[in-house]
This record gives structure tokens, sequence and C-alpha cells, in this order.
């Protein structure tokens, strides 16, 4: 993908949608939809849904 002479490269296996992305964390989804929205938690948009690399997710767990 590319856009702004930005290349992106990602498996798609890693991946998560809202739900997997609480569920890794241990969080509602309610809590990530507010980390989304106040900028906390950084995420793809595709077709109008929200997924999240695991190395944001393992950056999310570290930081607390």
């Amino acid at each position: 993908m590319s856009q702004a002479g930005v290349t992106l490269e990602f498996n798609i296996r890693d991946m998560y949608p809202v739900l997997g992305a609480a569920q890794y964390l241990g969080k509602s989804r309610q809590t990530i939809w507010r980390w989304c929205k106040s900028g906390q938690i950084h995420y793809f948009q595709f077709g109008g849904h929200k997924f999240f690399h695991q190395s944001e997710l393992d950056r999310i767990k570290r930081e607390g």
C-alpha cells in the first residue's frame, strides 16, 4: 500500500479488528474506541472497519 510517498507492508495475520484487539489487551471494545478517538492507539481503516497491527497492541501492553 502506498500513499503520499509512504509504503506500508504488513501481514494481514498480524492485524486485529476492534474486538480482537480488546481481547488481546484485556480491555473493552469501548476502551479501544475511546483510545482511537483520542489518538492513544494507531489503527488502519479498511472499508469502514478499524484494524490494529500486533506491534501497536504490544506497544500498548508495554506502556501499560
